[in-house]
């Protein structure tokens, strides 16, 4: 069992966060208070008098992991502890609930200016995110935490509580900033990306989507050798929404599951009419850590594959180096056994996801896809050169071929040439177009690249 932090004493009797001896309206696993006392407790307050109030909503990120890993039992300790913590750091006039499964509450009042909820929710965080031990196991936790601070007249506990979440829901799928204090901007970008969903829910659906194709240009003979396959989407509101706008909605959803299945059954369908139609191609697929983490994907490609009579060697998943390490102990195995199916690997964006060597070396890749961001800058930043060429030595050190993404100018290519790059991919070669529009027999001339 977890030690808990000792609760600060008070001398003005219980916090009010706990209501001994009334059953009624108390979380039976962490002795907080549930959602709908806190919202008459937040209610009462409110109307109480003048001042600034404040609501932290507070989510903890990765108890879905324990849960899954170590049981429910190891999620319900880690839940004890943290209620406990998040009592140890809060203030005795302060109003603690667990609300949800994974989600707490703190209101606040009293404070002299908006800054304040912001410190007091940053002191929270860093009190509650050290480490926990859970079924024998040493546990570090991060959380994410939305603010909202309410004028003097706020009429509704409901509207502030509200805010909160939106404010939470924001910096969980922000990324950097953990704590983030609601504004009217978010209620409006809440409310686009909720529209956003319920029409990508639609769209999925109805297979409202498209695959277009881009081919990849080996550099030993100018010619394409592979194409990756890259999903657009047209609304019929909106028109073509950019990758963008909707993959991260898909994948915070769940959405990207059955929407990555619609590719790899589509990009293996087309792929196998290729190579009917004599053309020697492989095939690059975008896969998620969340459909790795899909008991069932492994099959799925599997299957896909038997389908349509497309050799697994011809196939290469790309995964993004970021979600390979923040999911190493969920990508890696699937990764494996992927590859002992025959399946080829890329690491996508490569040098944005801070894997190190000894990572690198363990995990199972066939190619690296250097991310565009250190292409632009190969005609005017040497460290950039310096980067790339690096980049490269090290793939082959490694047995690793290289794919060059984003090369938009003779310039790059001559270079990436020069230092043994063995693919680019980029406007300067080819645009991503529908299958019956994309050129599978263009050639780049080395002449031409030489005189640029």
């Amino acid at each position: 069992m977890i030690e808990p932090l000792p609760l600060p004493a008070s001398e003005d009797g219980p916090r009010l966060g706990v209501v001994p001896g009334a059953p009624h309206g108390i979380d039976a696993l962490t002795g907080l208070v549930d959602r709908d006392h806190f919202l008459e407790r937040a209610g009462a307050m409110l109307a109480a008098g003048p001042g600034l109030k404040a609501v932290i909503m507070l989510d903890i990120d990765g108890l879905r992991r324990v849960n899954q890993g170590l049981g429910t039992a190891a999620g319900d300790e880690v839940l004890e502890a943290l209620a406990q913590r998040l009592m140890a750091a809060s203030r005795k006039e302060d109003v603690v609930a667990r609300v949800g499964g994974d989600e707490f509450a703190v209101l606040l009042a009293g404070l002299g200016e908006e800054d304040e909820a912001r410190v007091l929710a940053t002191r929270l965080a860093w009190a509650v995110e050290h480490e926990y031990s859970a079924g024998g196991h040493k546990l570090p936790l991060r959380v994410f935490m939305g603010v909202a601070v309410g004028p003097q007249d706020v009429a509704s506990a409901e509207k502030l509580l509200s805010d909160a979440e939106t404010a939470l829901y924001a910096a969980k799928s922000g990324g950097e900033a953990r704590v983030l204090v609601y504004t009217e901007s978010l209620r409006e970008q809440s409310a686009h990306r909720f529209a956003l969903e319920t029409a990508l829910r639609r769209a999925v659906d109805r297979n409202a989507f498209e695959l277009w194709y881009q081919p990849q240009v080996a550099l030993s003979d100018r010619h394409v050798t592979a194409t990756e396959a890259l999903l657009r989407w047209h609304d019929d509101e909106k028109g073509w929404l950019p990758p963008a706008d909707f993959v991260p909605i898909a994948e915070d959803t769940g959405l990207i599951v059955p929407l990555g299945h619609w590719v790899i059954e589509r990009a293996t369908a087309q792929l196998a009419e290729w190579l009917r139609r004599g053309y020697r191609l492989n095939m690059s697929i975008n896969v998620s850590a969340r459909q790795l983490a899909d008991p069932d994907f492994i099959f799925q490609v599997r299957e896909l594959l038997t389908r349509s009579g497309v050799p697994a060697q011809s196939v290469t998943l790309e995964i993004t180096e970021s979600q390979v390490m923040r999911n190493l102990e969920v990508t890696l195995p699937a990764m494996l056994t992927l590859r002992n199916f025959g399946v080829r690997l890329a690491i996508d964006d490569f040098g944005t996801g801070y894997a190190s060597l000894t990572q690198l070396k363990n995990i199972p890749a066939d190619e690296l896809k250097l991310d565009r961001s250190f292409i632009v800058g190969l005609e005017h930043d040497p460290r950039d050169r310096g980067v790339v060429e690096g980049a490269v030595q090290l793939a082959h050190s490694l047995g690793l071929a290289v794919v060059a993404e984003g090369v938009e100018t003779f310039a790059q290519l001559n270079f990436l040439t020069q230092i043994g790059c063995d693919a680019l991919q980029g406007f300067l070669l080819g645009k991503p177009q529908p299958a019956d529009e994309v050129s599978l027999s263009l050639s780049v001339d080395p002449g031409a690249a030489e005189r640029e």
